[in-house]
């Protein structure tokens, strides 16, 4: 177990990932990963990860509030069993991409392109 697991630990099992525990845990890695950054242009990728695991907790927050805990568990359980397939996970990826109309192989050739100077960030 981790010093970070002690204080809000990762649900280990798909019945522990309730919106609350694994929210907790987001917040607490998020602030790790901040508090580790050194001085580096908003564009790197750690600001990002620290930005996008935050907005993902919040929105389980926002879930609960709007729509109870038995929603955002429900939510909560489903980021949960994504996570632990990666493989999964990367098919589901491709497929809102393409349902958003973006071909994960432009995608692909954007990370490539990536400036490795500003945090591998494409946004112009």
């Amino acid at each position: 177990m981790t010093a970070l697991d002690q204080i809000a630990p990762y649900p280990r099992t798909e019945e522990a990932a309730t919106a609350e525990a694994l929210r907790t845990h987001l917040l607490a890695f998020a602030y790790t990963v901040f508090w580790a950054m050194p001085e580096r242009p908003g564009g790197s990728l750690d600001a990002a990860l620290v930005a996008q695991t935050c907005g993902v907790a919040h929105l389980l927050g926002r879930i609960t509030d709007r729509d109870g805990p038995a929603v955002a568990d429900e939510v909560a359980r489903h980021l949960w069993r994504e996570w632990q397939d990666i493989g999964a996970l990367g098919w589901d990826l491709t497929r809102s991409l393409e349902e958003a109309g973006i071909r994960a192989d432009d995608v692909i050739a954007a990370a490539v392109q990536a400036d490795p100077q500003d945090g591998g960030d494409t946004r112009a």
